[in-house]
């Protein structure tokens, strides 16, 4: 008879408790392979990623692999956006349409409580934002127009989740019990799994 398996007990973690932990912590893996270049060797930034992340409900290398500072203000990956909205249970739908020739990426959400949010991102949007001549948009354009369109839709429509703050009477009953309480009855999110 063979093993059960048991799920990844998350509460087994690295994650700093203290700001001289958070320090150290910055320290010792800012020369590591597993730190995305952008913060090799820079373990201020590292330190400010992880307390941003942390505000968020992000471990310290997810912090690192899902956000980026481009021209000098924090951005997060469309990727992280989409995984912390649904991790907020306030996402009822998230559909997204990509068409070649000319690009152009459609995404419609849905917030629980809410009508549909439809954004686009197309060609004319990314020659006015100077990305159309860009080799990333050349060579992966469905990923760069839809990442386009997924955050403009995330953005307008969960921004409370995106910058880590939900009010207690936005979230539904059945989320309460997996946020913990805050100062003035703000909630910081936590996600579980």
């Amino acid at each position: 008879m063979g093993k059960a398996i048991t799920p990844y007990d998350r509460s087994i973690s690295l994650q700093p408790r203290t700001f001289s932990e958070a320090v150290d912590f910055s320290s010792r893996i800012a020369g590591t392979s597993f730190v995305p270049d952008s913060f090799r060797n820079k373990p201020e930034e590292i330190l400010a990623a992880i307390q941003y992340g942390s505000e968020l409900g992000l471990g310290p290398l997810a912090s690192l692999n899902g956000m980026a500072v481009i021209k000098g203000k924090v951005t997060l990956y469309a990727s992280t956006m989409r995984a912390l909205v649904e991790a907020s249970g306030l996402m009822e739908v998230c559909r997204v349409k990509f068409k070649a020739n000319p690009p152009e990426a459609t995404v419609t959400v849905k917030r629980v409580g809410r009508a549909s949010t439809k954004r686009v991102f197309n060609l004319e949007d990314a020659k006015n934002a100077g990305l159309a001549s860009s080799v990333m948009y050349g060579k992966y354009p469905e990923r760069m127009y839809t990442a386009r369109a997924v955050s403009y839709a995330l953005r307008d429509e969960f921004a409370d989740v995106l910058q880590g703050i939900l009010r207690m009477s936005v979230v539904p009953v059945r989320l309460r019990r997996r946020l913990s309480m805050g100062r003035a009855g703000l909630i910081w999110l936590v996600i579980v799994s």
